[in-house]
């Protein structure tokens, strides 16, 4: 296993994915939408990079719901994405029952990501193609 930053140690601003449309804003992000995400993505295989169980972010979400707002607020509001959100960790693995570990075939990857990430990936994802 190793640890690995998915992105440049830069900041990284959502807007240079839309150059070619400078006038590019993301609406206001409503309550109903971050609770939707939070219940609906399905975490029960693993824990995150910093070892929070998924079910301390839905119990959280339920007490600091006004956080959980100005977070993704901000987050879609300034283009700013956390430095901390960026490092994943992966581990490759033999995929059970194969008959020759020497193809690459007879392995998956996996990576660790934190949930904060995941369910900002999600909302713009679902804004996206939906």
């Amino acid at each position: 296993m190793y640890s690995k930053n998915s992105f440049s140690n830069d900041e990284m601003n959502l807007n240079d994915y839309f150059k070619h449309d400078n006038q590019f804003k993301w609406e206001n992000i409503e309550e109903k939408e971050i609770q939707k995400t939070i219940f609906t993505l399905n975490f029960k295989k693993a824990c995150e990079l910093n070892n929070i169980e998924f079910l301390i972010i839905q119990k959280s979400y339920e007490i600091i719901k006004e956080l959980y707002l100005l977070l993704y607020l901000k987050l879609l509001n300034n283009d700013y994405y956390f430095k901390c959100w960026r490092t994943g960790l992966e581990a490759i693995l033999k995929k059970p029952n194969k008959k020759n570990y020497s193809l690459l075939k007879s392995y998956r990857i996996i990576s660790l990501l934190n949930y904060l990430n995941k369910i900002a990936e999600k909302i713009m994802i679902n804004r996206i193609f939906f």
